[in-house]
Formats: structure tokens, C-alpha cells, sequence
């Protein structure tokens, strides 16, 4: 197993903890906020080992850094949107179609490749997540086997949001990918979710709720600095 795999394994089992530490979080002081404070503790940890490569950006890099930031914003609002709203059971089944969109972008545009063994895989993923998002005890009550409820889809709670989080966070691994080759990984990384922060103080300010919030992470800074750590590192 080469190092690639073992990291993408890293990465994956760092977000399972992340997102059960992160709904606790966003139980407490809602989901922008928690948003903020992860945003804020990446550009303090992170900005030492980007400062260099700060220094080198061209037009086109940045462009394309900035392109990741908006993407990467509205896939993380949702996202913990989605674990404020639904069961994160749930949740976290249905953002495994992040794994086969994103397979779907390296292969249209990055040109990689697949088997029919992984393509036959790929598939069965699809068919797990959508048979474990929808709420069969809703469709019991119905006492017919049938999708549509007043033209709406049975589904289990906050898995519309989740379903559009893993769009997102397909979009935002593409991007991070492509980015990392034209800077660093560590910039790809750091930059959107700068920018990310920058929104989020923005709307506090405009709201008149900063001192709120530094009242909230004085409150709760133990579980917010063990989240954003966890995340920061997956």
C-alpha cells in the first residue's frame, strides 16, 4: 500500500472523528460560528508554512485559490448545516458520494483511469447511499412502496443538505488537487479557508455579534480547539 493511500485512509478516518466532534460544537454555538473558529485556528497554525509561497503567487494560482475559497465556503456551510439539521449517522453515509463524484472528476477532466472492478464498486457505493438516506419508516406509513410525498423525497433528516455538501466537497477535493499542483498542498489548504474566515468576521462584525462569539469561545474553547485541531489535520 503506497503512502498516497494510507493518507487518503488518514484523511478519511480524521474527518469521521472531525464531524462527530464539529456536531457537538455546532450544538453549541451554531454552525457559522464553529465554521469561524476552525477557519480562524487553520490560518494561525497553518500560515507559517505558507508564507513563503504567499510571497510567489501569480494571477493565474490565485485565480484559481480564489475559485476554491467560494466553493470550499459553500461546501462547508452546508456541510455543517447538515450535521446541525440531521443524524449524523445519516449525515455521514450520504457525504460518501463525495468519493465517486470526485472519482468522476479526475476521470473526466484529470484523465484518470478505472477498472471495471472499481467502476462496479463505485456503483454499489451509489446504491448503498441512497437505499441508507431514505427513511423507510416514512415510506412504511405510506403503505405503498412509493419515492414522492407531495413531490418531495422521502428522505431521512438533513440528507438533502448532506447530499448537497458531498457536491461540494467533490468540487472541493478537484480544486484542492488541482490547485496543490499548481502551488502547495499547504496553500490549496490554507488560502480558501482564509478566505472562508474572512466572510465569516465580515458578518459578525456586519451583525454586531463578534463579542458573542469570542464570549461563545471562551465558553467552549476546549471542544472547539480539539475540533478545529482534528480537522486541520485530516
Amino acid at each position: 500500500m503506497n503512502l498516497a493511500i494510507l493518507l487518503a485512509f488518514g484523511a478519511m478516518f480524521g474527518w469521521g472523528i472531525g464531524d462527530f466532534l464539529t456536531q457537538r460544537v455546532v450544538k453549541k454555538v451554531g454552525w457559522l460560528e464553529t465554521l469561524w473558529w476552525i477557519y480562524l485556528a487553520s490560518f494561525v497554525v497553518l500560515l507559517p508554512f505558507v508564507w513563503s509561497d504567499l510571497l510567489n503567487l501569480n494571477w493565474p494560482s490565485l485565480r484559481l485559490l480564489i475559485i476554491l475559497g467560494i466553493i470550499t465556503f459553500i461546501g462547508a456551510a452546508t456541510h455543517f448545516k447538515a450535521l446541525e439539521t440531521g443524524k449524523l449517522s445519516v449525515i455521514e453515509i450520504v457525504l460518501f458520494f463525495e468519493l465517486p463524484l470526485t472519482i468522476l472528476l479526475g476521470v473526466i477532466f484529470l484523465h484518470n483511469s478505472l477498472s471495471l472492478d472499481q467502476i462496479f464498486l463505485v456503483i454499489l457505493l451509489f446504491i448503498g447511499v441512497i437505499l441508507i438516506s431514505l427513511d423507510f419508516d416514512k415510506m412504511r406509513r405510506q403503505h405503498i412502496w412509493f419515492f414522492w410525498q407531495r413531490t418531495k423525497i422521502l428522505l431521512e433528516r438533513g440528507a438533502w443538505l448532506a447530499a448537497i455538501t458531498a457536491v461540494f466537497l467533490a468540487l472541493t477535493n478537484f480544486f484542492t488537487a488541482v490547485g496543490s499542483i499548481s502551488v502547495t498542498p499547504l496553500l490549496a489548504i490554507w488560502f480558501p479557508w482564509t478566505l472562508g474566515g474572512l466572510a465569516c468576521l465580515t458578518y459578525f462584525l456586519g451583525k454586531g455579534r463578534f463579542q458573542s462569539v469570542i464570549n461563545n469561545g471562551r465558553r467552549y474553547w476546549p471542544l472547539i480547539l480539539i475540533s478545529a485541531i482534528v480537522d486541520i489535520g485530516a
